[in-house]
């Protein structure tokens, strides 16, 4: 490279920088091309699912929720008051 007129160098410099763009695109192409092979090997990887089968979440699990979390406010409200009724006598 050092051989080479200032003419020639952007000539070559202008040559190499378009290889180097096309290998770059060519190489995204790759990319997205192995993309698409494993989201397919995947999707074809799954178990089929049908949607009109019954669902298997266990009945009253939202009651069951429900009640954790009204334990779970209980249970912080009577630690804030137990917290308070200890600061009031020392007022």
């Amino acid at each position: 490279m050092k051989d080479l007129s200032p003419e020639e160098k952007k000539t070559f410099g202008s040559e190499v920088n378009q290889l180097k763009a096309m290998a770059s695109e060519k190489i995204e192409q790759k990319i997205e091309e192995l993309k698409k092979k494993e989201v397919e090997r995947e999707i074809a990887s799954m178990r089929p699912f049908d949607i009109t089968a019954p669902s298997n979440i266990v009945k009253g699990s939202y009651n069951n929720i429900q009640s954790h979390l009204c334990k779970d406010s209980a249970r912080l409200f009577l630690s804030q008051w137990a917290l308070l009724l200890r600061i009031i006598p020392k007022l």
